[in-house]
């Protein structure tokens, strides 16, 4: 989510810096200054497409990122495991 989240913000960045009159090049030396760094972003809505791309990409991701899975226990065993979890007498703790 972090990737993600770094990916969202760096894409309208660069849409909204980009220019096809470069002055110079990226592996440019450049003097050093050490600076704080940035958390601005562009407001959404300055490009319809690049906003519908970004959502599309973001759902597609949290979509595979959501496991469905199926108990290997029919319904009786489940209720049991609830159960016993429940049960403030007893201490289930993982094995070692």
């Amino acid at each position: 989510m972090t990737d993600l989240t770094a990916w969202r913000r760096r894409m309208p960045l660069r849409e909204y810096f980009y220019s096809e009159e470069r002055d110079g090049h990226p592996n440019q030396e450049k003097p050093y200054r050490k600076r704080t760094p940035s958390t601005w972003t562009p407001k959404a809505g300055r490009d319809k497409w690049l906003d519908a791309y970004i959502k599309a990409v973001k759902d597609d991701i949290i979509k595979g990122l959501k496991r469905r899975f199926k108990l290997n226990m029919n319904k009786s065993e489940e209720y049991a495991l609830k159960e016993l979890l429940n049960d403030d007498e007893i201490v289930i703790r993982p094995a070692d």
